[in-house]
């Protein structure tokens, strides 16, 4: 934590002693310092005295409230004008740490920095954080090295299954429960899935199965591998068969606006021929030609749960981790028919 100079006997306040000086003076890093002051594990009993004994001699009291956290955002895919949320999580992770008081940084870190185990450039200046939330799936040895240097730690929107970490995300599983019985309720009863890959699509697809048995309705699906670069061939196949779905659950606004595209091309039409359902309510979803049903992913509360968490996991270290999943909200526009 941060730590409060003492007043001098005469009433005037003595030279500010930061953790870096004392980290100086003990010939230790200042991470160390910090998390020996703030009781946080990872120093030996023997060094954390040690510590704790030249804070007192240089005049330190702990005094917590004193000044604000300092937290570091770390995201690992450019922010650009595009048709994905990731400038609004930003946006959203900046304006909670705004209503909190709280002192942040944030930075980018690409694909091959985390290869190469590179340390965020503010960590690199001695900037001593009280924690870090990851935007986004980062690779797991690299979240492993960064909380060599930060314990407290939170993924948002990129949980990892295996490792022992607080995360805040969207319900997956949900929002394929969701857009499917919202496209049966609609009459629909042979319905797609189109992918733009990712490695949630597994508890999506689940979503959908849960709800065909929910509602027991003999529904199937026809899965649709849809990569970036626009390929379709299932699709081609599923239209030359006379197999083609009612309706299309996709996994982002941005895989429907492509996959509208297709059936434009194919010269089928959303929503006469075919109707499309999205996840996101990005911007662009208002702006396709039809407008996008899609869900709502409730960024700013999914912003705010995932501040407060850690926060909640820097004033008490030793709490059990949690996964917290957000629910989605549907938004109806055009894009879905009533059959």
């Amino acid at each position: 934590m941060l730590f409060a100079q003492r007043l001098s006997t005469g009433g005037c306040k003595m030279k500010k002693v930061t953790i870096t000086d004392i980290a100086q003076e003990l010939g230790i890093s200042p991470v160390t310092i910090s998390r020996a002051l703030s009781g946080q594990p990872g120093v030996g009993s023997k060094l954390k005295n040690q510590i704790l004994e030249k804070a007192n001699e240089m005049g330190y009291v702990r005094a917590k409230k004193d000044e604000p956290y300092k937290i570091l955002v770390l995201y690992k895919k450019p922010i650009v004008q595009e048709v994905s949320n990731l400038n609004y999580m930003v946006q959203g992770i900046e304006k909670a740490l705004q209503a909190v008081g709280a002192d942040y940084y944030t930075e980018y870190i690409d694909h091959e920095a985390q290869c190469q185990m590179v340390l965020p450039y503010h960590c690199t200046k001695g900037t001593v954080f009280d924690g870090v939330i990851f935007v986004g799936r980062f690779d797991p040895d690299y979240v492993t090295f960064i909380a060599k240097t930060i314990n407290s730690i939170i993924s948002f929107t990129g949980h990892m299954n295996s490792s022992d970490y607080d995360s805040v995300g969207f319900n997956i599983h949900n929002a394929g429960y969701r857009q499917c019985k919202y496209l049966l309720q609609n009459g629909h009863r042979k319905i797609g899935f189109a992918s733009g890959g990712g490695h949630k699509n597994r508890d999506r697809l689940l979503g959908i199965s849960t709800a065909i048995e929910d509602l027991g309705i003999g529904s199937r699906e026809d899965k649709i591998e849809t990569v970036k670069d626009g390929h379709y061939e299932r699709l081609d196949e599923l239209i030359a068969a006379g197999e083609m779905p009612s309706a299309f659950i996709c996994d982002s606004d941005y895989t429907a606006l492509q996959l509208i595209k297709a059936l434009h091309e194919r010269e089928l039409r959303v929503p006469d021929d075919v109707s499309i359902i999205g996840s996101g309510n990005t911007e662009f979803s208002q702006l396709s030609i039809p407008s996008l049903t899609t869900l709502d992913l409730n960024i700013d509360y999914c912003c705010e749960v995932a501040v407060s968490t850690l926060l909640k996991r820097i004033e008490r270290f030793d709490k059990p981790f949690e996964s917290v999943e957000i629910v989605s909200r549907l938004v109806e526009r055009d894009s879905v028919k009533k059959i």
